[in-house]
């Protein structure tokens, strides 16, 4: 999975890469991502899961939270 600052031209520029973005994704999402402002705070991006303390997503937690959702529609 590529983070966000894999689709900004760079850091100093803080703009989308436009054709890089309209080329992953649909021409709908794309308008949206490209709509959205980047922060002005220089600061990486990072990955992380939001059920778990540490952050971290591993498969066991993908699958207990995919479980969770199955359970909820039944």
């Amino acid at each position: 999975m590529e983070k966000v600052d894999g689709k900004i031209k760079g850091w100093k520029e803080r703009e989308w890469d436009v054709p890089k973005i309209q080329n992953i994704f649909s021409p709908i999402i794309a308008k949206k991502i490209i709509r959205t402002p980047i922060s002005k705070i220089a600061k990486q991006d990072n990955l992380i899961s939001l059920y778990r303390q540490d952050g971290d997503y591993t498969v066991k937690t993908g699958y207990h939270i995919a479980k969770k959702e199955e359970e909820k529609k039944s």
